[in-house]
């Protein structure tokens, strides 16, 4: 589309967003479950977000639409639209990125195929690839903790999140999450809390007195008047009564999880290995850091804050050093440990977030 061109005012495609929920998400199970996925040019992944597009149609015209967008991809997306367009249209589309910034991709329609009700599914192909981690928070996968007794109950929670990007670890009990938590990075543990050896809130209270800050879901069938604020107040960040559906958990992660934090040298492709290494051995600088706090070791958590400062602005992740260069402040100023828990923990929070370049 010319610079001359100046677009209508933009109309809402005609569907309501129950149908238009329902249409997506039925698409995402025949995307997940498609033979073909191997063989796509760019992994695709679920966006559901209302853009604003615009067509340019044949002698000129330019058709302004905001509709819900489906999948997105580095080659392209799929949007509904309540009409026809014909293949080779070309168009442009507005992204919002993960940092609330637009920027407008231009592409043509390569397909576009009658689903129900006069509304079709149209696929368009992006002119010039693009990062897709820029607008997507779900291209790197969620790293979950499942820990619950039931075999049963650990399955169905995979098979819930099936159409979400996740890397799920299941652990049997609170000894097993315990062991797990210390080897590996999680974005949340999900937890049943009546378990054999360990229960969830005597587990609960375990990790959060050896340091640990991250994301936390009581998953139980406690649902008695009380049993919500007692788990809260045992450490839980959140609370889901069982059964649960595909929908409700879903929702809770959404809610619970904070957008991946990317770096700002990621669009440097020389740069991919050097970040990815650095936000490997982050992982291990976190864990150390919340011992640290756990046992009020100060020269430790000046060391780590002094280091997380120094590396993580030279590799794109200036909020980190940031909070990292306020955390050494305030151990310079000989602050107690206890006295800047909120710091600390936002500090590890923010650490948890980085993600590498996709």
């Amino acid at each position: 589309m010319s610079s001359q061109q100046t677009a209508a005012k933009a109309v809402n495609v005609r569907i309501d967003d129950a149908t238009a929920k329902r249409i997506l998400n039925q698409l995402d199970d025949i995307r997940a479950n498609s033979a073909d996925a191997d063989r796509r040019a760019h992994e695709r992944f679920s966006f559901h977000k209302t853009c604003l597009i615009e067509l340019t149609q044949p002698g000129g015209t330019v058709l302004s639409v905001k509709a819900p967008v489906g999948d997105l991809s580095r080659g392209g997306m799929a949007f509904l639209y309540h009409g026809f367009i014909h293949v080779g249209t070309k168009g442009r589309v507005q992204l919002v990125t993960t940092r609330n910034s637009r920027q407008f991709v231009e592409g043509t329609v390569v397909r576009c195929e009658y689903v129900e009700g006069g509304i079709h599914l149209v696929c368009m192909q992006f002119k010039h690839a693009i990062d897709i981690s820029s607008f997507c928070c779900n291209t790197t996968p969620k790293r979950i903790l499942m820990v619950d007794d039931d075999a049963g109950m650990r399955k169905l929670v995979g098979v819930h999140l099936k159409q979400l990007n996740v890397e799920i670890t299941e652990a049997e009990n609170g000894e097993e999450a315990i062991a797990a938590v210390g080897a590996g990075a999680f974005d949340v543990i999900l937890m049943d809390i009546e378990m054999p050896k360990l229960d969830g809130v005597e587990t609960i209270k375990q990790l959060r007195e050896s340091g640990y800050g991250g994301n936390t879901i009581a998953l139980t069938a406690l649902s008695a008047e009380g049993d919500r604020e007692r788990l809260l107040q045992a450490g839980f960040d959140r609370y889901l009564a069982k059964p649960v559906t595909k929908e409700s958990l879903t929702q809770a992660l959404v809610e619970i999880e904070a957008e991946p934090l990317f770096s700002t040298m990621a669009d440097d492709e020389e740069m991919f290995e050097l970040i990815n290494q650095f936000v490997d051995d982050m992982g291990a600088m976190v864990s150390e850091l919340e011992k640290a706090t756990a046992k009020g070791e100060t020269e430790a958590m000046k060391r780590i804050a002094r280091s997380l400062k120094g590396k993580a602005g030279s590799y794109g992740f200036e909020p980190i050093s940031t909070l990292a260069q306020s955390v050494e402040s305030l151990l310079a100023a000989d602050t107690p440990p206890a006295a800047m828990v909120k710091t600390t923990r936002e500090l590890i929070r923010m650490c948890r977030m980085a993600r590498k370049p996709s």
